[in-house]
């Protein structure tokens, strides 16, 4: 899967988008949600996040190789090369992920905006069944992870 998918540059593009929310909550300012919850801001920061957290997170699988114990070692790839393809992919996958699934439970966010302010998916489905289905891909991901790591 590295070949084809960085789960640290996606894990990055997160960590880069909920910046936004993290500061509009320390200044205690409403909306939370802004720019980069939309699909334009989305992608642009997804283009950034590529050239800088393709070497970021290969530094950080670099420190983490070199960690004995670390915890889910085994569950992880030991490569600390993300190909340009990998970063590409997760950091779209991520960001993309991110926003859709933000407009589904937060009502300040605006998808597409500039081009419109309306969020036709807020609360499309109820909270329960979203963190529901996100347990169950979760489980799965970890069940498909767990499984082709033991070859």
């Amino acid at each position: 899967m590295p070949r084809h998918f960085s789960f640290t540059v996606f894990c990055f593009v997160q960590i880069v988008t909920d910046f936004e929310t993290a500061y509009y909550i320390i200044r205690d300012e409403y909306p939370l949600h802004r720019w980069l919850h939309t699909y334009l801001g989305a992608s642009i920061v997804a283009g950034v996040c590529v050239p800088v957290g393709r070497p970021l997170c290969q530094l950080a699988l670099r420190v983490w190789n070199r960690w004995r114990n670390a915890p889910f070692k085994r569950y992880f790839p030991s490569t600390t090369h993300i190909s340009v393809t990998s970063a590409i992919m997760g950091a779209f996958i991520g960001i993309y992920s991110h926003v859709f699934l933000d407009s589904i439970m937060h009502a300040d966010v605006e998808p597409f905006n500039p081009f419109g302010t309306q969020n036709p998916l807020y609360r499309i489905i109820s909270l329960v069944t979203l963190h529901a289905l996100c347990i169950v891909l979760g489980v799965l991901g970890i069940v498909y992870v767990s499984a082709h790591s033991q070859k």
